[in-house]
Parts: C-alpha cells; sequence; structure tokens
C-alpha cells in the first residue's frame, strides 16, 4: 500500500524546500522540477522513511533537524541560512569542491568526518539483520527452546563429555608407553661408571686436567662444551649458572683431556653468594693434579679487566709461581673470549692493549694470552690441538666413551636445569629443586623418564607452569630434543611441579 502512494521524499519533497517551517533550520535540498509553495508543511516521516533514504544530521546548534537523504557517499548540499544562503547551487549528484565545502559547511570541511556517520549506518543495519534473523527463528520454532528441552540438552552434554573421557582413558591404558609401570632409576643410572677396562686402553696414554677459572658469564661452559663436543654444562644468561665443578672428557686418539668448568669468582659481597660456589671456585684453583690453568676474561665488556678479574689473574700467578717453586709447575692460558661481538679490527686493538696491561702485572704471561671465540670453529679447532699438544704420559681417569663424570640422570637434570634458566627470571630457576620419580624402559626401545621439579613457594607454581602450560611446555620440549641426541634413543619426558609435598 505504501508503493501506491505517493512517497513524501520523492514526489512532494515538501520538508526539504525552503518553507516557512524550515527556513531557520539550515538545511535544503534543490529539486530540478519542483519548487514547494511558502506554505507547504512537511509531511511525518516514518521509521521506513528513515531506515530507507538517510540519516539524521546535526545543526549547528547541536540539535536534530530535519531527514537529509544521502544519494551518494559524500555528495550531499547543504546552505546555512545563517549566512544568508537559502539554496544549493549543486545539484543532488554534484560533488562541490574542497573550496565551496570550506565556505559554506565550515563544519563539514574535511568528507572524512562522514565518516562516522557512515559507520553507524553499517552498525544499524548489521543489528537490523540479527533482528531479522531472530525474528526468523521465532516465526519457524527454530529459537523457541523450553525448560525441559534446556535440561535434555545439558544432559546430554554431559553424557557426551563422559563418553568422551572414557574414550580417552581406553586410549591410555592401551598405549604403550602409559600401560608400562613407572619403574626407579637403576643403579648405573644414578651413579657414574668406575674404573677403566685395561683392554681398551692405549699402549702409551697421555692425559692433561685443565682447570677454567674466571669471572661469571664469561663462557667457560660454551668452551667445555664446545671443546667436548657434547652438552656438559648448563649455559645462559644467569649469573652463577655453574653451581658446583663438572668436568668434561675429551678423547682423541691415544690423549685424554679432562676440563674441570667452575662457577665464576663472585664479584658482589661474599655474604650475598652461596657457600658452596665459594667454595668450588676455590677448589678450582687449588686442585692439585691440575696441568694446565685457563683463565677466561670477556673483551665484549666494558671493563674487562674489571676488579675481581685482576684478582683471579693474580691469585692463579701466585699459585703459578708456588707450583713451579715446589717443583709441580702448571700451563698457564688466559684467554680473551667473546670477541665475535665486536668488530675485527676493534677486539684487535683491544686485544693489544689488554695484553700489554696485563704484562705490566706479569711479564711471563705476555706469551700467553690468546684471542678466542666458541662461534670460529677453526678457532676451536685451534685451541683444541693446542691442548693436545700439552698431554703428558700418564694414565686415563674415564672410559673412552665418556664425555663427563656425571652419571645419566645428573646430566638429565643439567639439561632441564639450563632450560629453566634460560626460560624464567628472578630467583625462580634459582629456587627449583628436582627428583627423579621414574626412569622406564619402554618395550620399543624408547625411554621414559618422570622428573619432579619442586618449588618452595606457592607463587612460584604459576610463573613455572605458565598460562595454560605454555612456560613448562617449553622446557619440556627443549629438553626432550636435547636428551634424545645425548643418550641416542627416543626419550619421552614428564615434568611434575610439586609444591610443599603435593603434586600440582
Amino acid at each position: 500500500q505504501r508503493r501506491q502512494q505517493p512517497h513524501p521524499l520523492v514526489e512532494e519533497r515538501s520538508h526539504f524546500g525552503a518553507s516557512s517551517r524550515n527556513q531557520g533550520h539550515g538545511y535544503s535540498h534543490r529539486s530540478e522540477d519542483y519548487s514547494p509553495p511558502p506554505d507547504a508543511e512537511p509531511e511525518a516521516l516514518t521509521d521506513a522513511d528513515r531506515r530507507d533514504f538517510g540519516k539524521y544530521l546535526k545543526r549547528q546548534d547541536g540539535k536534530e533537524g530535519e531527514l537529509a537523504p544521502l544519494f551518494k557517499k559524500d555528495q550531499f548540499s547543504r546552505a546555512s541560512s545563517s549566512r544568508g544562503a537559502t539554496s544549493s547551487t549543486l545539484g543532488p549528484y554534484e560533488k562541490p569542491s574542497r573550496a565551496s565545502m570550506r565556505k559554506q559547511f565550515p563544519r563539514v570541511a574535511n568528507p572524512s568526518r562522514v565518516q562516522p556517520l557512515l559507520k553507524e549506518d553499517r552498525i544499524r543495519k548489521e543489528r537490523q539483520l540479527t533482528q531479522a534473523e531472530s525474528l526468523r527463528k521465532h516465526l519457524t520454532g527454530e529459537g523457541e527452546i523450553t525448560a525441559q528441552q534446556l535440561r535434555d540438552r545439558r544432559l546430554q552434554a554431559r553424557e557426551d563429555q563422559l563418553r568422551e573421557d572414557e574414550k580417552k582413558l581406553q586410549e591410555r591404558l592401551t598405549d604403550p608407553i602409559q600401560s608400562v609401570p613407572v619403574t626407579q632409576a637403576p643403579f648405573d643410572v644414578v651413579y657414574p661408571k668406575s674404573g677403566i677396562d685395561p683392554a681398551v686402553l692405549p699402549k702409551n696414554p697421555r692425559r692433561l686436567t685443565v682447570s677454567l677459572v674466571g669471572t661469571p658469564n664469561v663462557g667457560k661452559s660454551s668452551i667445555v662444551n664446545e671443546l667436548v663436543g657434547h652438552k656438559v654444562s648448563a649455559v645462559s644468561t644467569k649469573s652463577q649458572t655453574t653451581r658446583s665443578l663438572v668436568r668434561g672428557v675429551l678423547t682423541k686418539d691415544d690423549t685424554q683431556i679432562v676440563f674441570t668448568d667452575s662457577p665464576g669468582f663472585p664479584t658482589t659481597k661474599r655474604k650475598q653468594v652461596n657457600p658452596g660456589v665459594l667454595k668450588a671456585c676455590e677448589e678450582a684453583l687449588r686442585e692439585q693434579v691440575m696441568d694446565a690453568v685457563m683463565v677466561v676474561l670477556d673483551i665484549s665488556r666494558e671493563q674487562t679487566l674489571s676488579l675481581t678479574a685482576m684478582d683471579v689473574i693474580r691469585r692463579v700467578a701466585k699459585e703459578y709461581e708456588r707450583r713451579q717453586e715446589i717443583g709441580e709447575p702448571f700451563h698457564l692460558t688466559i684467554l680473551m673470549n667473546k670477541s665475535d661481538h665486536l668488530h675485527p679490527r676493534l677486539a684487535e686493538a683491544k686485544y693489544e692493549r689488554l695484553r700489554n696491561k696485563i704484562a705490566g702485572e706479569n711479564e711471563s704471561l705476555k706469551n700467553h694470552i690468546f684471542l678466542t671465540t666458541i662461534t670460529d670453529r677453526n678457532c676451536m679447532n685451534a685451541l683444541r690441538s693446542y691442548l693436545l699438544n700439552l698431554a703428558v704420559d700418564g694414565d686415563w681417569k674415564f672410559p673412552p666413551d665418556a664425555f663427563s663424570d656425571r652419571s645419566k640422570l645428573e646430566t638429565v637434570e643439567e639439561v632441564i636445569r639450563e632450560k629453566i634458566y634460560q626460560r624464567f627470571n628472578l630467583e625462580v630457576p634459582y629456587t627449583v629443586q628436582q627428583e627423579n620419580r621414574g626412569w622406564t624402559e619402554l618395550p620399543n626401545g624408547d625411554l621414559r623418564i618422570d622428573q619432579a621439579l619442586i618449588v618452595k613457594k606457592r607463587t612460584h607454581i604459576n610463573m613455572l607452569v605458565g598460562q595454560k602450560g605454555e612456560a613448562l611446555l617449553w622446557v619440556l620440549k627443549r629438553s626432550r630434543a636435547d636428551l634424545t641426541a645425548i643418550l641416542g634413543r627416543h626419550v619421552h619426558l614428564y615434568l611434575i611441579v610439586d609444591w610443599d609435598g603435593k603434586q600440582v
């Protein structure tokens, strides 16, 4: 019926003319073939008219004016009666210039200001479509849900969940990994091998014992891992990652080199350092069986020769002189590590300057200072060859296939501890303790390891687990990959978080 009647906006357009009623509103619309009489009354607009033909625009005083249709995007005319303009000189489909818009429409000088109106129109249309869809579901009966139907749906969802849980349980029971009972670690896993079979020893064995000392975070553990070729010590950017003496073993032909990795000499007050760390530092210097000592320095630091570094060099030089007096000398070497962090020319210049400074303290050390970096394979090969030439005749201490003095279980704990140090900050990595809960041999040749991570504070639980287990999964994946490479077979690693004797 509405289509058969003449539409007020298309046929009459009386309320858009410059009638006496809306002269003061400041809005007009030009009609090429129709001019309304001066006494024409605007017709009332229905909701359908507003929905089909446009929006409400704002007057300069902030009140709502009459409906102004938008025939095209950003193409509408508007005149201000307060400035004396009774009608626009542009057609309904003509786009006014920017200069004319600034002159006639000072508040809409930038066409981009119409964008919010278009966004509101889009949101309104989407809301109408949503309401129409809801109305369709209501009329067709799709949207009508009784209380009984709602209860039935909830019961059905619960039954589906129980059925899914039972299915997962059956899969877990039939899984060869889960079906095998967890067993404790055997003796040869908990304790390292002792003794060497004389049949595997060469005719003329040679040996060398090397101790690495220095300040924290200078790369001692990285050098040991690179020279040995296996993961021996944990490596991270945290200070005091190495907490005790760790020995790595390199066996090549008839020569065996034992590297002793020690914690860094603390740069803070001794009262703030773990007593075990201090004891390990002292033992690394006073070890009586050592044949060589390497003092590692970080050349990339601004203060490479800090007070602590110079104190370490003086103590090693003093021990060197004492051992020479009693007839048990050792080889002393100073390594300027991390040269790859600097430009080659800058690293060379700094190396010469530091070399002269150390020689000023002790002239005998000048020819025992080298520039190294673990990223350069040629440099590491040269250092390995240099140490092999220093070996002396003597019996081996470890079997030829050993790469560390630690047991398999201690190696697993060291790998997991390294990933914890790499992932977490503050006091969390220093307070987490480990406990083995299972070492199970699977029928297919794989190995299952159950390891418990014990925290002292309840607040550390969420830090260690992370959001949706993300942090713990990060540690698990990287630890499992390293253990698979070290042990030479596929490892199924399970990490458990314990707090106050409870599994959380």
